[in-house]
């Protein structure tokens, strides 16, 4: 498997990080996450959190980005 692949997140990843972050939206510290779930790694963490602000970001432009004609984001 290509490192790229392994970085894709699957269906998995993607149930894997939203669990992460409903405990932490759900006021749990970090002391609490690794204590329950000694499986949950602090480099899990920091890569749900990371794929996390991936997508706001990437929310955010296509909002943006939304109503503006095709031919005009070409020439940008």
């Amino acid at each position: 498997m290509t490192k790229k692949q392994e970085s894709k997140p699957n269906g998995t990843t993607v149930q894997l990080a939203e669990f992460v972050l409903e405990l932490y939206a759900a006021g749990w510290t970090q002391q609490q996450v690794f204590g329950q779930y000694p499986q949950i790694t602090p480099d899990l963490v920091n890569r749900v959190f990371s794929l996390a602000a991936l997508l706001c970001v990437r929310e955010e432009v296509l909002s943006q980005l939304s109503g503006v004609p095709e031919s005009r984001l070409l020439n940008v």
